[in-house]
C-alpha cells in the first residue's frame, strides 16, 4: 500500500502526507506489536518521503496520536484496576464483613496484577487476617518487616 500511494501521490505532496499518517494510524488499529510498528514505520517513512515542513507535521500527527493512544491506555488501566479494587472488596466484604480501611488503601496501592492474584488468595483464605497478611507491599510502601 505503502508503495502504490508513494507512486499515486509522486506530484502531490500535501496528499501523501495524508496517506503516509493514515497508513501508520492503520498499524494501531490494527492492534500491530510496537515492535512491527517501528519496524513498519521505518520502512513507510523511507519510502514516502515529505519535503520538510510536511515532514514536521506529520511528525507532530504521529506524536499526537501516540500521546492520545497513551492517555487512553492509561485511563483504561486505572479503570480496570478500579475495578479490580472494588470486585475484590466486594468478595471480602461478602466472606467476612466489613473491610477496614487500612486494608482498603493497601489494595488501592497494588498493581492491576498483584490486585487480581489476590481474588484467588480472598477465596483461599479462612479469615480477613489471614488474607491481610498475605498482601503484598505496593512499590515504595514501607511493611512492618522493614
Amino acid at each position: 500500500m505503502a508503495h502504490l500511494k508513494t507512486r499515486e501521490t509522486q506530484h502531490d505532496p500535501e496528499h501523501r502526507q495524508f496517506w503516509k499518517f493514515r497508513l501508520i494510524r492503520h498499524l494501531y488499529d490494527r492492534g500491530y506489536a510496537r515492535q512491527n510498528i517501528l519496524n513498519l514505520f521505518r520502512f513507510i517513512d523511507w519510502m514516502m518521503r515529505l519535503p520538510d515542513d510536511l515532514e514536521q507535521e506529520f511528525v507532530e500527527q504521529v506524536e499526537q496520536m501516540e500521546a492520545e493512544r497513551f492517555a487512553m491506555q492509561k485511563g483504561e488501566d486505572k479503570g480496570r484496576q478500579e475495578g479490580a479494587v472494588r470486585l475484590l472488596l466486594h468478595l471480602l466484604t461478602h466472606r467476612f464483613g466489613e473491610v477496614s480501611e487500612t486494608i482498603e488503601t493497601r489494595l488501592q496501592r497494588l498493581s492491576i496484577e498483584q490486585t487480581e492474584a489476590l481474588v484467588d488468595v480472598a477465596l483461599a483464605s479462612q479469615s480477613l487476617t489471614e488474607f491481610a497478611d498475605q498482601l503484598p507491599a505496593a512499590a515504595g510502601e514501607i511493611t512492618p518487616s522493614d
